[in-house]
């Protein structure tokens, strides 16, 4: 009798207890640049609750600040999970960082530096230690911020030169995280200089801190010219690798724990994109291999290990987007985009040419996969000012929409990595976010982009139209003022 009451009293208590919370559900997080080391810039995230993305515009502001080389509008975005709801991250010319709600496109926060955003921020889940997922951005005030992903508020800054009048300027590439011996580290390359007669140096190379506390892990020195944004992943031989491209024309690999450099490989002009790595899926299932672009306008692929080549492709000019690898049926393609207005997609294994599609421009931008309507496709800004959609099987166009044109009268292009696409599948709807160089930051469902345009294009008819009148308006001024001189004299 006594064991039935006890086991009754104990089947009471584990009614009335509350019911174990469930371990939280995987953020989906950005850790890098262009979202993983394949450089896809696609994130997955299923979340009850979300309606379908209707498709928005948001705008910073109305001032145009004045253009300098290297600068941008918006910075490439980041995207995730954060609070159960779609966050994307941005950085802008005016000097903040933009959080919004990547359903509605309401503002949730807005962080201000020093300097402009141009570089992506990274978007990291975080420990137990940091008490929710983080935000790390670079800016061009030499500070590195990492920032509470839920309210924006700072957690630390990294500096990495001492602001001073004579200081002439900055440019801090994207932060990328990966483990740097036991610690988790926060990788970006910077270059700073001053032009001042007493004060002049340029300096430049790839730091890694602490992603927890902000200290310094190491510094490698990488000469003085521009160091762009890094990537960082564990080889297939369980060591961690950091990769980095320079101005100086330099492809270097990095020890992560240490920052020696491991073997570099020198092309003949900048290497402005993200590296994208292919990694064997275990030890001795192949090289890892590294892929890069560069400005002498040469597709490269190197053995991850040494730094040996393994092909190389020519194309007709620049490269200065990021490289994109996709799977399309048991092919292995890479994909890139060039100044010579056209996206190659060659086969990664040999660097055989699979297709290439021609836009109306250059082509900046790095690829963003997507998968809609059952076929995988990729997403690229060009400097015709359209977004272009294309088939990753064969190269045909799915769709382009007008974007804007630049909100300054005159670029020097090749000077900076201008804002690329990326796309997050929210429940199954593909829907690509991406800064315009016109102003607005968009978010435009696949679905709806064939059918409309984010921005009309300008038309010339107004100029033809009024430029005879004026021409008109001012002989006849002229004439005029002629004949009344002459009739006074």
């Amino acid at each position: 009798m006594r064991r039935l009451v006890a086991r009754l009293a104990l089947l009471c208590g584990l009614l009335a207890a509350p019911a174990a919370a469930a371990p939280p559900a995987p953020q989906a997080h950005w850790p890098m640049e262009r979202g993983n080391v394949r450089g896809t810039a696609r994130v997955r995230i299923a979340l009850p609750g979300i309606a379908p993305v209707k498709g928005w515009r948001f705008e910073a502001g109305s001032h145009v600040w004045g253009y300098q080389p290297g600068m941008t509008v918006w910075s490439s975005p980041a995207l995730g999970v954060v609070g159960g709801r779609p966050l994307v991250l941005a950085g802008s010319y005016d000097r903040n960082l933009y959080a919004l709600d990547g359903e509605t496109g309401e503002q949730r926060w807005r962080f201000t530096t020093g300097g402009g955003v141009h570089s992506t921020p990274a978007l990291w889940r975080g420990t137990r230690e940091t008490g929710g997922p983080l935000v790390f951005a670079a800016s061009s005030d030499r500070l590195l911020y990492a920032i509470s992903a839920d309210l924006g508020r700072r957690r630390w800054i990294y500096t990495v030169k001492s602001w001073r009048p004579t200081m002439g300027g900055a440019r801090l590439s994207a932060p990328c995280v990966g483990r740097a011996g036991d610690r988790h580290a926060v990788f970006f390359g910077h270059w700073v200089w001053d032009k001042s007669i007493s004060g002049h140096m340029q300096v430049a190379g790839l730091t890694a801190v602490d992603a927890l506390t902000g200290k310094a892990l190491w510094t490698a020195d990488l000469g003085d010219n521009r160091v762009n944004s890094p990537v960082c992943a564990r080889m297939s031989d369980g060591a961690w690798r950091v990769f980095v491209g320079s101005d100086n024309g330099n492809l270097y690999c990095l020890d992560a724990a240490t920052g020696d450099v491991r073997w570099s490989y020198t092309e003949r002009e900048s290497v402005m994109g993200t590296p994208a790595l292919w990694l064997a899926d275990k030890p001795g299932g192949g090289p890892d291999r590294v892929y890069f672009g560069s400005k002498y306008g040469r597709l490269r692929c190197l053995d991850a290990r040494d730094g040996r080549q393994l092909w190389r492709f020519a194309t007709s000019h620049w490269v200065d987007g990021a490289p994109t690898l996709a799977r399309v049926a048991d092919r292995q393609l890479l994909l890139a985009g060039s100044y010579d207005t056209r996206m190659y997609a060659l086969d990664a294994t040999t660097g055989a040419p699979r297709w290439s599609h021609r836009v109306g421009g250059g082509i900046y931008s790095g690829g963003a996969l997507a998968t809609h309507d059952g076929a995988d496709r990729v997403l690229f800004s060009a400097w015709d000012h359209h977004l272009h959609c294309v088939n990753l099987a064969d190269g045909a166009l799915a769709w382009s929409a007008f974007t804007g044109r630049p909100i300054w009268d005159s670029l020097t292009l090749g000077d900076s990595t201008w804002s690329s696409p990326a796309v997050a599948e929210i429940n199954g709807q593909a829907v690509a976010y991406f800064g315009s160089y016109s102003g607005p930051f968009y978010a435009v469902p696949l679905q709806e982009a064939e059918h409309k345009a984010l921005a009309r294009p300008g038309s010339n008819l107004k100029f033809w139209v009024t430029l005879p009148l004026v021409m008109l308006a001012t002989a006849a001024a002229a004439i005029f003022l002629t004949r009344r001189r002459r009739g006074r004299v």
